[in-house]
């Protein structure tokens, strides 16, 4: 029993605990709930105390751009420098107009609104009228009077605009100002205000601006009181966010944007509204019909405005009746045409019409076109509006004659076509059906007269109903006999060439005539002869060429040819040119040798002092004959001398050149030139001779004083060879002789010299030596006023090349001539050729001309003329 009671007892503490902690919680609930719906209850009192904010943007700006008028003239662009743009009008139809497009120099991308002020004035008092320029569709919006020399003020709303002027007489506009303003899209950027239009006090902390690809957040920190705002500076386009959200204490405000780049679409309306406008810009000006007929009119009309609305269209006759109306409904921008039928007075004759259009919107006539009704009665008006005015042919024949009529009338009808010659005869006629407006061509065959002569004939348009005639035109015939004439049209006035050349003579003949036919060209030389001809078929009217190749003369000098073209219809020359024939040819200008010899056979007017002379054939240069010495010791100071037996006393220069041949190695013979003193063996001597000794040959100048040698110069070069060429300068001045030598190889190539002076002795007579055994000699030129190891040719072009060839054609020498015109050419390898040829070839190594000459000598001067 006790342990029960225990047990029970236990039992009701613990209940009682469990009763108190329950009761705890339960107070603890309540207590929170309770507060819970305290801060709910301030939440909601603080939301609805910061109330609502409101969002504004701005993202337009005012910018204005000078204007731009130009026509087809010129342009001009207005400043602020206050220059005034003048331009006159222009006499069209009767009427002085002038027509001016503006524009803005400089507008931006995208705007909404524009004004345009233009300053200007007139010269005389004018009519204008204002044009909306539309992608060049012209819209009529307003219509001015300006008086004469008083400035007005036009005001327009659209960027490109034309104003086109109009007045009996001549008038000049001038423009002091003309200027944009435009409400323009700021593209780069805008302005977000937030306005706290709640009651209470609000705390702004942000705001977030997003689209479907992007958020950025402006952060802040501002206490807004009720009516207050603040501006955020947003570098970014408007266009490009959909979202902003402004995020306060307790709340995120969203404003959606839907924002686009404008297009302009007019100036606003009253009170900022947007209107409809509307325009005829297309219409028909006129309409031509019958009495009483029904025709269709076609009004093209545009809503120009910013807004969609209905528009009526009226036609009004001349009475101010509506003719005909219909109603559009159109949105901004769209254009559609209206098609209006009509019925025209019952009385033939011009009525001035109108067509009307009528803002249902704002109750306005938006525009208004004048239209000009012309009632007719149709009969057909022929005209000629093409024919062949002038025919030309041979007498007798057939010539097509191409002619148009058109009927300008308003019925179809017949035409009588038919032309009339001189005499009032008909040549030929038709009869065409042309309808209204329409032309019809045809062709009529025409025989010409059977005398030739100028004919005035007619053609005529006859009313084939009525035989009125319409209209007559003047036809000029002319009736010709046909052969042809020939005339030389250009031609070488002057040939220039070598004698015997080939030259090419290049003729245009024209046939002035009226007939093809064949011609002769004949080239006729100085005597008479024909040296060329051929013969050209031409047709009338054309130049034809041909070349004929003559030669010409063999000698030179300058000749008169003539040109001759024979008609072969007529058998006459029907033109002659004469033309200058000059002929060059290779001549020799001067030759300055005293003396010169090949020694193929002994000279005349030489001799000896000692020694064995004669010719040796085969020892020469090349195979030919040579003067061979040998010396016997009997001349002066022991040499052997041939001499030449004129005196050389009174030439103050002497020049000699000559190859000395069959000179072996170890000879030690003495060969060369001798200058004597007197023509004896007593006589004193100046040697001038090479000495081979070996592998050496000495090139000496020697004096023999008349007892003893004395070496006055001397000089060893290598030995080359058996031929030599001894050339030797003397000169005397007073009484020093100066004598020079220099030696050359076969081949022209110099290999040494030597100089020496002496008073000894005066020189009489010149001769050549030999000492000590046996010498050869071969073509010795002697001159006292030119070098003889040259020859020149003048009269050359610049770049040309002479040419100097031996009786086989092997070249002795070449040269090209500079500047001057001369060509030098050296003839160390051969001083005197016999039956040598001179070649002339230009600048391309054509051969010019080439002469054979018995004789070329050292020294010569050859001309090229």
């Amino acid at each position: 029993m006790y342990r029960r009671g225990q047990a029970s007892a236990v039992g009701a503490v613990f209940l009682t605990l469990i009763v108190i902690l329950l009761a705890a919680l339960i107070a603890r609930q309540i207590q929170v709930q309770t507060e819970v719906q305290k801060i709910a209850s301030e939440t909601a009192n603080q939301r609805s105390g910061e109330g609502q904010l409101s969002l504004t943007l701005n993202y337009t700006y005012l910018t204005s751009s000078l204007g731009k008028i130009n026509n087809s003239q010129y342009t001009c662009i207005q400043s602020l420098d206050g220059i005034t743009c003048n331009f006159d009008s222009r006499l069209s139809g009767g009427t002085h107009t002038l027509t001016l497009n503006f524009s803005a120099t400089n507008p931006p991308s995208y705007f909404y609104n524009v004004t345009s002020n233009l300053y200007l004035s007139s010269s005389v008092t004018v009519q204008a009228t204002l044009y909306e320029n539309n992608g060049g569709i012209l819209i009529a919006r307003s219509t001015y009077t300006l008086p004469a020399n008083s400035p007005i003020i036009i005001t327009s709303h659209f960027v490109n605009y034309t104003l086109i002027f109009s007045s009996t007489s001549p008038f000049r506009i001038s423009i002091d100002f003309l200027n944009y303003t435009f409400q323009a899209y700021n593209s780069t950027g805008f302005y977000a205000k937030i306005t706290n239009i709640g009651p209470s006090l609000t705390r702004l902390y942000g705001l977030w601006l997003l689209n479907s690809t992007y958020a950025r957040r402006i952060n802040t920190s501002t206490w807004l009181e009720p009516g207050a705002s603040q501006t955020f500076s947003v570098n970014l386009p408007v266009s490009s966010i959909s979202e902003i959200r402004a995020v306060t204490t307790t709340r995120i405000n969203i404003f959606e944007i839907n924002i686009r780049p404008p297009a302009y679409t007019g100036a606003p309306g009253p009170g900022g509204a947007t209107y409809p406008h509307f325009t005829i810009y297309s219409y028909n000006s006129s309409i031509v019909g019958a009495p009483s007929s029904s025709e269709r009119l076609v009004v093209g009309l545009v809503n120009d405005g910013g807004a969609s609305g209905v528009a009526v269209v009226r036609v009004l006759d001349s009475s101010g009746n509506v003719a005909s109306s219909a109603s559009v409904s159109l949105s901004p921008g769209q254009r559609t045409d209206v098609s209006l039928s009509v019925v025209l007075p019952p009385a033939s004759g011009n009525y001035q019409w109108r067509i009307i259009a009528i803002n249902n919107v704002t109750g306005n006539q938006d525009d208004a076109k004048t239209v000009l009704v012309q009632v007719v009665t149709y009969t057909p008006v022929f005209y000629i509006a093409s024919y062949t005015g002038n025919i030309t042919g041979a007498v007798s024949s057939r010539q097509l004659f191409d002619v148009t009529v058109t009927n300008s009338g308003n019925a179809t009808g017949t035409v009588r076509v038919r032309v009339l010659d001189q005499a009032g005869n008909t040549v030929n006629g038709t009869v065409l059906a042309v309808p209204p407006g329409a032309s019809v061509a045809t062709s009529l065959a025409l025989t010409l007269p059977s005398s030739s002569g100028t004919y005035s004939w007619t053609v005529q348009a006859v009313d084939n109903a009525t035989g009125t005639i319409h209209d007559s035109k003047p036809i000029t015939v002319r009736a010709v006999v046909y052969q042809p004439k020939f005339s030389i049209q250009s031609y070488n006035t002057s040939i220039t060439g070598a004698a015997g050349s080939k030259q090419k003579i290049v003729v245009a003949v024209a046939n002035t005539g009226n007939a093809t036919g064949a011609v002769q060209v004949n080239i006729i030389d100085n005597n008479g002869n024909t040296l060329n001809s051929t013969t050209l078929s031409i047709p009338a009217g054309q130049t034809a060429t041909t070349t004929l190749t003559v030669t010409l003369p063999s000698s030179r000098g300058t000749y008169t040819w003539r040109i001759n073209v024979t008609n072969q219809a007529t058998g006459k020359i029907d033109d002659t040119k004469t033309l200058l024939v000059t002929v060059k040819d290779i001549y020799l200008q001067s030759r300055c040798a005293l003396i010169y010899t090949p020694f193929e056979s002994l000279p005349s007017g030489w001799s000896s002092i000692g020694g064995s002379w004669s010719i040796a054939p085969g020892y020469g240069v090349g195979g030919t004959s040579a003067l061979k010495g040998v010396d016997n010791d009997a001349g002066p100071g022991g040499d052997s001398v041939y001499y030449w037996q004129s005196s050389v006393s009174s030439y103050a220069n002497l020049y000699a050149l000559v190859q000395v041949t069959n000179v072996n190695s170890n000879d030690r013979i003495y060969v060369g030139y001798g200058l004597l003193e007197s023509a004896s063996s007593s006589s004193r001597l100046y040697e001038v001779s090479l000495y081979a000794r070996g592998q050496s040959v000495r090139l000496n100048i020697y004096l023999w004083t008349g007892a003893s040698w004395i070496e006055l110069s001397n000089i060893d070069v290598p030995y080359s060879g058996t031929t030599y060429v001894l050339f030797l300068s003397f000169s005397k001045s007073g009484t020093l002789n100066s004598i020079s030598a220099t030696l050359y190889d076969q081949g022209g190539n110099a290999l040494g010299s030597t100089s020496s002076t002496n008073s000894l002795f005066s020189v009489n007579y010149f001769g050549l030596i030999v000492d000590q055994g046996t010498g050869y000699f071969d073509n010795l030129v002697v001159a006292s006023t030119c070098d003889p190891r040259y020859v020149q040719v003048n009269g050359l072009s610049s770049g040309w090349t002479a040419e100097l060839r031996d009786s086989s054609g092997n070249l002795v020498s070449s040269a090209v001539a500079g500047n001057s015109g001369t060509a030098t050419l050296s003839v160390l390898k051969l001083p005197v050729i016999l039956n040598g040829s001179i070649i002339i070839k230009d600048q391309y190594g054509s051969v010019i001309i080439q002469k054979t000459f018995s004789q070329v000598v050292g020294g010569d001067t050859y001309s090229y003329g």
